[in-house]
């Protein structure tokens, strides 16, 4: 449960709780232009080809101003291949899948019966498609349009797999007769996503949806009215997000009849609904299936949307042949469906192309039609030596049939004739990369003697040029496209090659910075690193100090092989026209040998905040102690959910909610487990409150009423806890919590309230965990407060002045002062929770001499509990314990100096400060020098004994002991 904490006064929380239940609700999550963005980046091709379906859609409906209707209405076959766990299948029947078509029939019919609120029923459009399960497969044999595969690995977010029985999933049906559906368990809160119908349709083409909000019977709300397969079907049937995939008024969903909208809507809005990009009503349609809002909210397609749909199915659209599919009707073993293949399909003009048949069900004749082909038609199985003798793109069509059944197909675009004799633009340049004024000589490749040149340079003076090898200079930092035009009177053609010139100027320079998956191994393994460094370099050196190879110059080495038994340096240097840089990390890798293996010890911290919007990464380091062989990670609400590298990273959480994290280790020997519980906050957006996110927590269990204090009467005066007769004058309640990186403050129950005098104080201090005995060690901060402003019978809350930084385990609680006379100062605790129950509270008379009450009255007062106290904590970012992995404190114990050296890291500030045990500042001498990152104290003066050196460098504080001799 997320709570917020505004004020002191506890009903707040409580309001501030079903605040944060509306906060994590759950939200739709599509991946399609996720995907389709991967897709721009990995395939060469997919951006020209997804232009081209663009092209052919706008042309399509400026041909169409009032709008189309086919001849019938088109029925899709579909496929859905079910991959689930065998729980999963059993909790998803069959019925399930039926109740899918059963909405989309509903849907892109026109027919959902929800509200258009202030818009036009007429804008509530029949897309004149509907759906069935296919009843023959494509071998021709009978079928339930239904498959299941058992799958028991990890949940599949976006990766493919699921569309591969290779990897674990379901191999797609042809895409030109099927329309394929995937079920699955998405994980993330990943809806589901789907392919736009981009030419020649892959074998990934299709949709992948979440099998809990699929169907309707059993489906989990609010996406339980099969809304998600009507949304991801949108998409393949080449319709986008309504608001356009990114935020403001411009980005458009190419579709005139839907209002402008700024970013998508989650949730059952109520209408009108507007936004700053439609601030009048009707405002945005946010009921319109492409949009984000719960299923009950769904209601339409637009005309303008229809209009896109159909022109998928219209003559030479990519779905063409899909709409031509007789696979929704049972058929024999001899019904035809046809097929067929060209080679080459890409030829210089004058040359041929030979035809092969590939259709099933046995025809007997064949009708083949070569548009622009010399013979264009031919009646032969398999024609060849077809002749094309004019430059473009042309389609092939094949009926072939047999005494039972016809069938065609017609492969829009499917040959290229080019004329090789044609100009061919191409260019280079002498350097691409460059500083700001730098000059960059262009030099043109065209083939085929162009005569003219007409050129571009975005960012370039000039901006453009007709010389046929021109000079240009840069003037401004940034990334820019160039552009060439290059005829010949005959013929011409352009060539643009984009992000090909890159300027630099001095804050571009590199700064090294790696990391390895794994730091401490067994003798004879290997280690991979990964190339974290920002800014320009040419090139790259990796030096691997007792590895085998001891170089790279790859950017991430994979395989470095490490045999002798020690701690080695690795170096990364980056070579740059900007300057060099180096980094050094010492020791970094250890080699031990697991004969002689020693106990483990799991710890870990994020390097990047904790409190992050949904769709932010986390990334991980891992701190264990020990000669360590493996690391298993499991990251609740995360993706991937498990990991074996050494240090994590970019791990995603989609979903907003409260995480824990688990490390295990082991080196096989030994093992030892931390879970960091509610380590990981992900919220909705930004969260507003500079100071974090907050929450208040208590060592008091639930039915722990009423809270009780004691009362050593009649055979000693005071109480516990409060003053006493055995003048105990420390509490501290030990508190193990992950969520927070500090406290901010406490609520404290209080019993009674005295002070002798008016000025009498009671000082509340947050303690760490002493690593050897679990009980308070250090300081971490403290806040005084005048007895008499406490009022008895009532929580009063306490401020620290500035949040106190903890690190999951420490100690709250209280010191006191036994005054002439003495004050009166007690809080209540948890009743006795039995000589088995739980205890938290530790008291003292002195800073280390920590008991529990059972141990402190020698058993005649066995008393486990914990003090009442709420906690304020609050998260606001990376954890402080990183500070540790780059500070070095020597020499210790020390006679007069003590230096302080921070390794790794750019300092912008730093302070010092030095108490002694009971809390008190004392002041020193700080020298320090940036350049090389010492600073040194002067403790000559100091009396011998045990102190608290507290640092704070950028904001990261850490208590360390130190020894004065």
């Amino acid at each position: 449960m997320i709570k917020k904490f505004f004020t002191i006064v506890l009903a707040f929380i409580l309001v501030m709780e079903l605040f944060a239940q509306q906060q994590i609700q759950r939200k739709r999550k599509c991946a399609t232009d996720e995907i389709h963005q991967h897709l721009i980046q990995s395939d060469p091709t997919y951006l020209e080809r997804y232009n081209k379906l663009q092209e052919f859609t706008a042309k399509f409906v400026a041909e169409h101003p009032n709008g189309y209707s086919p001849k019938a209405v088109v029925t899709v076959p579909v496929v859905v291949h079910i991959v689930l766990s065998p729980t999963q299948h059993a909790q998803f029947p069959d019925s399930r899948v039926t109740e899918q078509i059963q909405v989309l029939n509903q849907d892109f019919a026109g027919l959902n019966p929800h509200s258009m609120g202030p818009f036009s029923s007429s804008l509530k459009a029949n897309t004149e498609l509907q759906f069935c399960l296919a009843q023959i497969d494509p071998q021709g044999n009978p079928t339930s349009g239904i498959e299941r595969r058992d799958y028991t690995g990890p949940q599949w977010g976006t990766n493919s797999g699921v569309k591969h029985y290779s990897q674990g999933g379901l191999d797609a049906w042809d895409p030109n007769k099927y329309l394929n559906l995937w079920i699955c368990d998405l994980g993330n809160g990943l809806c589901g996503y789907a392919l736009y119908p981009v030419a020649p349709l892959s074998d990934e083409f299709g949709l992948v949806n979440h099998w809990e909000y699929t169907g309707v019977t059993g489906a989990v709300a609010p996406y339980n009215l099969g809304g998600t397969g009507t949304h991801e079907i949108g998409h393949c049937f080449n319709l986008i997000h309504i608001w356009g995939d990114q935020s403001g008024c411009t980005p458009d969903d190419q579709c005139a009849d839907t209002p402008p909208q700024d970013v998508e809507t989650y949730g059952n809005p109520t209408p009108p609904l507007t936004d700053a990009c439609s601030p009048n009503a009707p405002g945005i349609m946010f009921m319109n299936f492409m949009d984000y809002v719960d299923d009950i909210a769904y209601a339409n397609f637009t005309p303008d949307q229809k209009l896109r749909i159909q022109a998928c199915f219209a003559p030479g659209g990519p779905l063409e042949q899909l709409g031509q599919s007789t696979a929704c009707t049972m058929s024999s073993p001899d019904t035809v469906h046809v097929n067929f293949s060209g080679n080459p399909l890409s030829i210089p003009v004058g040359s041929t192309v030979d035809f092969t048949d590939l259709s099933t069900g046995n025809p007997t004749t064949w009708q083949w039609t070569f548009t622009g082909g010399t013979p264009n038609t031919s009646t032969l199985q398999n024609p060849t030596g077809i002749q094309y003798n004019a430059v473009g793109t042309y389609a092939v069509k094949l009926k072939a049939s047999n005494a039972i059944s016809s069938d065609s197909l017609t492969k829009q675009n499917y040959i290229e004739v080019y004329d090789p004799n044609a100009v061919h633009a191409d260019f280079t340049a002498n350097n691409t990369t460059i500083l700001v004024g730098g000059t960059v000589q262009f030099t043109d490749l065209s083939t085929n003697s162009p005569t003219s040149w007409s050129w571009n340079f975005a960012g370039g003076t000039p901006a453009t040029s007709t010389v046929q090898n021109p000079t240009v200079t840069y003037n401004t930092a940034g990334i820019y496209n160039v552009s060439l035009t290059a005829s010949n009177g005959t013929s011409s053609d352009s060539e643009i090659k984009n992000n090909y010139i890159t300027v630099l100027d001095s804050s571009d320079a590199p700064h090294a910075n790696f990391t390895a998956d794994y730091t401490t191994i067994q003798s004879g393994m290997s280690v991979n690193f990964t190339n974290l460094s920002t800014g320009f370099y040419d090139s790259l050196v990796w030096i691997f100090e007792g590895a085998t190879p001891n170089t790279s110059t790859n950017q991430n080495p994979t395989n470095i092989t490490y045999d002798s038994i020690s701690c080695f340096d690795v170096t990364l240097i980056l070579y740059s026209f900007l300057g060099n840089d180096t980094l050094v990390k010492h020791d970094y890798i250890c080699v031990f040998d697991p004969s002689n293996a020693d106990t483990v010890h799991a710890n870990f911290h994020a390097i990047t905040t904790r409190l992050i919007v949904q769709g932010g990464n986390v990334s991980f380091e891992d701190l264990s102690t020990g000669p360590i062989t493996s690391w298993n990670w499991f990251f609740e609400g995360g993706n991937p959910s498990t990991s074996t590298v050494q240090h994590p990273s970019n791990i995603n959480y989609s979903t907003p909610g409260i995480y824990d994290v688990r490390l295990v280790v082991s080196n096989g020997a030994f093992s030892d487990t931390l879970v960091k519980q509610d380590y990981i906050v992900v919220t909705t957006e930004v969260w507003p409150d500079p100071n974090g996110f907050c929450d208040t927590t208590s060592n008091i269990k639930q039915g722990e009423h009423p809270l009780v204090f004691i009362h050593l009467a009649p055979n000693k005066w005071g109480y516990i806890p409060g003053h006493n007769q055995s003048q105990i004058k420390y509490y501290a309640d030990k508190q193990v919590n992950y969520t927070y990186t500090n406290v901010s403050g406490l609520l404290v129950p209080v019993v009674k309230a005295y002070g002798a005098s008016p000025n009498n104080k009671v000082r509340f201090t947050v303690w760490d965990v002493d690593s050897l005995t679990g009980k308070p060690g250090n300081i971490l901060g403290y806040k005084d407060e005048i007895i008499n402003n406490f009022t008895p019978q009532l929580y009063k809350s306490v401020h620290f002045n500035t949040p106190i930084n903890v690190n999951g385990k420490f100690f709250v609680g209280y010191q006191l002062w036994y005054n002439s006379p003495v004050d009166t100062f007690v809080v209540y605790m948890a009743p006795n929770r039995g000589v088995n129950g739980q205890n938290t509270l530790y008291l003292a008379k002195t800073p280390t001499d920590w008991k529990t009450i059972t141990q402190f009255f020698n058993d005649t007062l066995i008393y486990n509990t914990s003090l009442a106290i709420q906690v304020v904590g609050c998260l606001v970012g990376i954890d402080e314990l990183d500070l540790q992995q780059h500070m070095v404190v020597y020499p210790n114990p020390t006679y007069e100096k003590l230096t302080i050296e921070i390794l790794d890291i750019e300092i912008k500030k730093a302070d010092f400060e030095v108490y002694d045990l009971m809390g008190r500042k004392i002041d020193i001498t700080v020298k320090n020098t940036y350049a090389n990152h010492q600073f040194q104290l002067d403790v000559s003066s100091l009396k011998q004994g045990v102190y608290i050196l507290k640092s704070k460098v950028n904001g990261l504080s850490i208590n360390q002991r130190f020894t004065k001799l």
